[in-house]
């Protein structure tokens, strides 16, 4: 997965609008959050998995492909599915992490420059 920073046009070709900074690090929460929740889930489908191995054995084989047929069950064998959601998430987590740090150093610099181009409040005598 590639992560672009988006550039609206701009009398400075390595600035961006500040805005577009702040919006764009909403938009990385927001893809955090969701990351995350892929996680949780794949963890919490581990958990059942262990769950419906043991109702698997108190239960009749109709009833399993019953519940498995109406999708209550998952099917035998998903965990590696479940382990390799975890690991990519959290590789992309890591880069998310990264991004998130550039672009709140990007808003801190425009924040900086825009304070430094402030006029100066006058002292009276």
């Amino acid at each position: 997965m590639t992560i672009t920073l988006y550039k609206p046009p701009t009398a400075e070709p390595d600035t961006c609008n500040v805005l577009a900074l702040h919006a764009y690090a909403d938009r990385l929460a927001r893809c955090r959050q969701r990351l995350e929740d892929d996680v949780q889930a794949a963890y919490q489908r581990l958990d059942w998995a262990q769950h419906e191995a043991d109702a698997r054995r108190a239960l009749t084989p109709v009833q399993v492909r019953a519940l498995t047929d109406a999708g209550i069950l998952a099917p035998i064998g998903s965990d590696p599915e479940d382990h390799r959601i975890i690991e990519r998430r959290r590789a992309q987590l890591a880069a998310v992490t990264e991004v998130e740090q550039l672009t709140r150093d990007a808003i801190e610099r425009h924040e900086l420059a825009a304070s430094d181009h402030r006029t100066p409040a006058i002292k009276g005598t």
